[in-house]
């Protein structure tokens, strides 16, 4: 339910006058998403509700309850998104075989977004989650690649990617971070955006859902 919030007024339903952001924002998704929130315990330290081309619209959700960090990245709803989503053509991914390349450019750009919020919120997380729907869900699943490797300390090059937009930030987490963060990736009726050898290797750590006749996939 929280990839859903997403999509802000058209799930959210705030109301005309009522403005969305960060503040307005946490409070919306706890009353949506349902008990398994504290809204006492949440906050959207980061948000950008307006997508741009090769930057999707996403936000950062903290919750120090569940120490867990929810980066959830919205699916195509505008004409910067639909943009991104046909520059379709084939590049090499860091980890083998072939990417979307806007939507691994856009992942880069999510990503150089949300690293300072998550470095600052490194205390008190033990976990980041990447979320999102379609074409966000593509973004997180690279998101989640790319993440883990910057957080390992391998770095990923130019050589490796066609930009470099996301390149490794040193010292991003703490030592401590770096031994215990999880980091953990669900999508949702996401295209395919790696080759199955790769998905394989994520196995434990991301879970992809479709829906049987989505033609997304």
């Amino acid at each position: 339910r929280i990839t859903t919030t997403t999509y802000g007024r058209v799930t959210l339903c705030p109301g005309k006058r009522v403005k969305l952001d960060e503040a307005q924002l946490a409070p919306m998704i706890c009353a949506h998403v349902g008990c398994d929130l504290d809204v006492e315990k949440v906050s959207v330290p980061y948000a950008l509700l307006k997508a741009r081309w090769l930057l999707p619209a996403h936000f950062v959700l903290l919750d120090i309850g569940r120490r867990e960090a929810v980066v959830a990245v919205r699916g195509t709803l505008s004409v910067q998104d639909v943009l991104t989503d046909l520059g379709a053509e084939e590049v090499d991914l860091f980890l083998g075989g072939k990417a979307h390349k806007n939507m691994l450019h856009g992942a880069c750009n999510v990503l150089r977004a949300v690293a300072p919020v998550l470095e600052e919120a490194s205390e008190y997380i033990d976990t980041v989650t990447f979320t999102g729907h379609s074409l966000g869900g593509g973004v997180a699943a690279y998101l989640s690649m790319l993440f883990v490797e910057m957080v390992e300390g391998r770095t990923v090059s130019a050589a490796q990617m066609p930009f470099t937009a996301a390149e490794k930030q040193k010292d991003q987490l703490e030592d401590k971070s770096r031994d215990t963060l999880r980091v953990k990736c669900f999508t949702f009726g996401s295209p395919g955006v790696c080759s199955a050898e790769v998905s394989r290797s994520l196995e434990g750590r991301a879970a992809s859902f479709c829906h049987a006749d989505d033609i997304v996939p």
